[in-house]
C-alpha cells in the first residue's frame, strides 16, 4: 500500500514503461519546473540538449525545494516528475495520461515516514518508501535523459 497526499491508499503493482535504448549521451528533452519563491509551476516546456540539461538541472536541485517534469523530446510518454525538498525526493513515472507509478526510494527514510515534496505548486505526502537522496534523484534523471529504459531506473509500484 502507498499512501499519498490527502491520506489516499493505493495497491502498487511492479510495472512501467521502457523509454528506448540506453546510452551515454543525453538525448534532447523537454523540461517544466518551478520557478520563484514561493514556488510556482506554470507548465511551460523548454527544450535541452546535452549539457544544457545538465546544467539547468544541477541549478535546479541546487534550490531548496521544488517541483520538474521531464519528457524526451517527442515523445509524450513515459513522463518522469519529480518534487524534491528536505535533500529528498519522490520520482514518478506517467506512463500514459492516466497511468501512473512511483519509483521506489532508496532507503533514505524508513518505509513508514512521511515526508513532504512539492507537487505543481503544494506540498503531497508519500511514505519514506519511496524517498531518495538527491544524488540518486538526479542520477535516475540523467539515465532517463540518456535513453535508459524506465525499468532499469529501478522498482516502480503502479498507481
Amino acid at each position: 500500500m502507498v499512501r499519498v497526499s490527502g491520506g489516499a491508499r493505493f495497491r502498487c503493482d511492479d510495472i512501467c514503461v521502457d523509454s528506448g535504448a540506453d546510452g551515454d549521451s543525453l538525448n534532447k528533452v523537454m523540461l517544466a519546473r518551478t520557478t520563484g519563491e514561493p514556488i510556482r509551476f506554470h507548465g511551460l516546456e523548454q527544450e535541452l540538449a546535452g549539457d544544457a540539461f545538465e546544467m539547468a538541472l544541477e541549478e535546479f536541485l541546487a534550490l531548496d525545494r521544488g517541483y520538474l517534469e521531464l519528457r524526451l523530446s517527442g515523445q509524450d510518454y513515459p513522463r518522469l516528475t519529480m518534487g524534491f525538498g528536505s535533500q529528498l525526493a519522490v520520482i514518478d513515472c506517467f506512463r500514459s495520461q492516466d497511468q501512473m507509478a512511483l519509483l521506489y526510494g532508496d532507503g533514505s527514510r524508513e518505509a513508514d515516514e512521511v515526508v513532504h515534496v512539492p507537487v505543481y505548486d503544494e506540498f503531497a505526502s508519500f511514505t519514506g518508501a519511496f524517498a531518495m537522496t538527491l544524488a540518486r534523484a538526479r542520477e535516475t534523471l540523467l539515465r532517463f535523459a540518456r535513453g535508459t529504459p524506465i525499468t532499469a531506473l529501478g522498482q516502480w509500484f503502479e498507481l
